[in-house]
């Protein structure tokens, strides 16, 4: 009996292992092209970091930097700590970037794309002569404050830029918005002022809820889903208020979402067309939908099928001596199917 379970362990058991921190070597490039998870990042002199479309790159501590060199997130990057960087760092968003503070030195770059989407919960500190440019539909979300050195400095939003705490830096320039505590600092107010909006899994369904403030002429919010970035699902459409000073709470839930890294956005669209990117969210779904067999038991010579499997799915079958056999094979006994090495499912044969 022994024996049994250690093989059928090594059958199911596939562990996947990083090491401590990931490393980025002076002078050289990384592409991220599946989901990763590391404690740390380091990256030397001129070093290159690249994180794909659809992948999503987890740091549970702090990021490093040294001088020059630049990061694409074209994905998701989440890191839990602090971003530090020396000088002549490049940040290019065109996915999703969660982070706890950012701190660089001089003469460094932000460009987020019409897609990007920055979240960073406490500071965020920039040396002299940085350029940042926010484009439109991009978003910057500051929840402490946002300082921006002198020199060369500028700062350009077409998009959305919020900060919870004060602003100190360069006259933003644009026709985008910006604000922070101290008041609108470019623009015209937002139609919608949003308090949160939260994402949760849970029994393969995807729950988005938001609450605003206030709303000003609001017709609709419209919640998109993707598993690229590139391209873009409409899944749900709620009724805004129109106009309202009083707390509002919206909730909508994806039912039954695709595997992997899922992006999702709420777009707020007044009575006159016109239309804002208030909300971005990624989630990655590694929940699948129960295996079963049926029919089960089957008789000799009969089809049998598996449900819950999905186009690619790998499905071995192995004897009651664990021997691999075809399913044109298959007589009287019990067999184990095995999904994607998942835990085995018993068949009876008779």
């Amino acid at each position: 009996m022994k024996t049994f379970i250690y093989i059928l362990a090594a059958l199911v058991s596939t562990t996947i292992s990083y090491a401590q921190t990931l490393t980025v070597g002076a002078n050289s490039t990384t592409n991220i092209t599946s989901n990763q998870t590391y404690t740390a990042l380091s990256m030397g002199n001129n070093s290159n970091l690249y994180i794909n479309h659809g992948n999503t790159l987890t740091i549970n501590g702090n990021a490093s930097a040294s001088n020059g060199g630049d990061i694409y997130i074209n994905g998701t990057l989440i890191i839990s700590g602090t971003l530090s960087a020396g000088n002549s760092l490049g940040l290019h968003i065109d996915g999703a970037f969660y982070v706890g503070t950012i701190s660089v030195a001089n003469n460094s770059s932000l460009s987020v794309s019409g897609n990007g989407d920055i979240q960073v919960s406490g500071n965020f500190a920039a040396g002299n002569n940085t350029n940042i440019v926010v484009d439109v539909g991009g978003n910057v979300n500051v929840g402490g404050n946002m300082s921006i050195g002198g020199g060369t400095s500028s700062v350009l939003v077409n998009g959305t830029v919020i900060i919870e705490g004060m602003y100190s830096g360069p006259t933003p320039t644009g026709s985008g918005y910006m604000v922070h505590a101290g008041g609108v600092l470019l623009g015209s107010p937002l139609p919608v002022t949003l308090l949160s909006s939260n994402i949760y899994l849970s029994e393969n369904n995807v729950t988005i809820t938001w609450e605003t403030a206030s709303e000003l002429n609001n017709d609709r919010f419209e919640i998109f889903r993707s598993t690229d970035l590139t391209n873009w699902l409409r899944i749900n459409t709620i009724a805004g208020k129109g106009n309202s000073q009083q707390i509002s709470f919206y909730s909508i839930t994806d039912v039954n979402p695709p595997l992997g890294s899922i992006y999702y956005r709420i777009v707020q669209i007044d009575y006159d067309g016109s239309s804002d990117i208030i909300a971005m969210h990624t989630i990655t779904n590694n929940i699948k939908e129960q295996l079963t067999i049926y029919p089960n038991p089957v008789m000799q010579g009969e089809p049998w099928y598996i449900k819950g499997t999905q186009d690619g799915d790998v499905v071995k079958i192995f004897n009651s001596a664990l021997q691999p056999v075809e399913n044109n094979n298959l007589t009287r006994g019990i067999y184990l199917i095995l999904v994607n090495n998942r835990t085995p499912l018993k068949l009876i044969v008779k």
